[in-house]
């Protein structure tokens, strides 16, 4: 490539000379008739158009792109370039070899991948058994006292040495967790976020965090808009689980929202286990009457997928022991006592 001269007069010479690619500059030519054929009518007009036309041309021979000596011809205004064809032509093929060298890496990449040289993103994630949401209602018919028993039943589970047990005997000997809780339509809150649960101090670690953070009650139910929230955290990870379950523990049905059943679904259909805790406390809410039924209508309507199951929790007295218990199964892979309806 000449050199060419600088502000100075000098003689200056690129000190790497990068040779535009072919099919760069087959498309750029192919760009710059019709451009140029317009440019010329026009007699380029537009000031400030011709301004960053030269102002692409200077930075395209500073890189060494442009035959030394071409002058650039200017009307007698100094509005713009008379004939501009050489001009664009030589202004794409730089802004053209730019994005192609930009994008080089990353088809090479693509194509080691393809190739079985080069590790998938999915050979860099962190294997799982599993990929648990523990999902739970905050909705206005949960009472402070049955908010506080349900946190503690999450907490004390995950204190418990059969749990820990359970995630060491694994395949793996891991599990991603994540805690959130939901109620409206508009409200679902993640309270800890996915982590890593390979040990006994890990799963103290995440009980001790759930532990120290405030409960913010919420307003109504809508199951469906939980699930849904829940299903969007599984597609954004750094792990690789071999099961996706959320377990979604509520105390009323889904009045609003759309219909529960789409939201399961959907959520089978992304390979999503949907595990229920049906929390029957029998005392009276603002609701009227209180749900009676509402192991049934879990069983009918919220819990899908291989292996899901749904636990009845008859008095708050009874909600610790029913998350390990569900937990434990839905760490080991085992189904539980209530099947969906065949």
């Amino acid at each position: 490539m000449p050199a060419f001269k600088g502000s100075s007069g000098a003689l200056v010479k690129p000190a790497t000379i990068v040779e535009p690619p072919a099919g760069v500059v087959t498309f750029a030519r192919a760009a710059a008739n019709g451009w140029a054929d317009r440019s010329r009518r026009e007699d380029c007009a537009s000031t400030k158009g011709a301004r960053h036309l030269i102002y692409g041309y200077m930075k395209i021979r500073r890189l060494g792109w442009a035959t030394h000596g071409t002058e650039v011809p200017l009307n007698q205004r100094g509005a713009g370039f008379r004939d501009g064809t050489e001009m664009v032509l030589r202004w794409l093929i730089g802004v053209l070899t730019v994005v192609a060298l930009a994008m080089a890496p990353a088809r090479e990449g693509a194509r080691l991948s393809n190739a079985g040289l080069w590790p998938a993103r999915a050979a860099n994630l962190t294997a799982v058994d599993l990929g648990l949401v523990l999902a739970v209602d905050s909705s206005m018919s949960v009472d402070e006292n049955e908010a506080g028993t349900q946190r503690a039943g999450y907490i004390h589970a995950l204190r418990d040495k059969r749990v820990s047990a359970a995630i060491r005997g694994g395949p793996i000997g891991r599990v991603a967790l994540s805690y959130m809780e939901w109620s409206s339509p508009y409200q679902q809150k993640v309270i800890i976020p996915w982590r890593i649960i390979a040990s006994v101090e890990d799963a103290l670690t995440f009980a001790d965090d759930l532990e120290k953070l405030p409960y913010t009650p919420g307003s109504t139910t809508s199951i469906s808009a939980g699930l849904d929230f829940a299903v969007k955290l599984f597609r954004s990870t750094d792990f690789e689980p071999a099961r996706k379950v959320i377990d979604i523990s509520g105390d009323g049905y889904s009045d609003f929202g759309r219909p529960i059943t789409v939201s399961r679904d959907d959520a089978v259909a992304a390979g999503i286990t949907i595990n229920g805790l049906a929390v029957m406390t029998q005392r009276q809410t603002w609701r009227t009457p209180a749900p009676t039924d509402l192991d049934i209508y879990y069983r009918d309507n919220v819990i899908g997928g291989p292996g899901s199951f749904y636990i009845a929790v008859r008095g708050l007295e009874d909600f610790s022991h029913s998350v390990i218990q569900k937990m434990i199964l839905e760490i080991s892979g085992l189904t539980g006592p209530s099947k969906p309806r065949a």
